[in-house]
């Protein structure tokens, strides 16, 4: 997912959404992996329930994990 410039900010507001999204479809979990190339992102950190660094298709992520709960 690659954000315009004027979308920048929103990345909350995407990564709650993206929960719910999970929860409604029974997943208990939602990870996001951003390229590890991208700023930590400290408002992520803040709604994740974990951080951690993954390695997929031979490139580093910084993964975001979240319990998908009912809000």
């Amino acid at each position: 997912m690659v954000l315009s410039p004027e979308a920048w900010g929103i990345g909350p507001v995407i990564f709650r959404e993206l929960r719910d999204w999970a929860h409604a479809l029974g997943y208990e979990k939602a990870r996001l992996h951003l390229l590890d190339s991208r700023k930590k992102y400290q408002a992520l950190e803040k709604l994740a329930d974990s951080v951690s660094q993954t390695e997929l298709m031979g490139r580093c992520f910084t993964t975001y994990e979240l319990y998908c709960q009912a809000v």
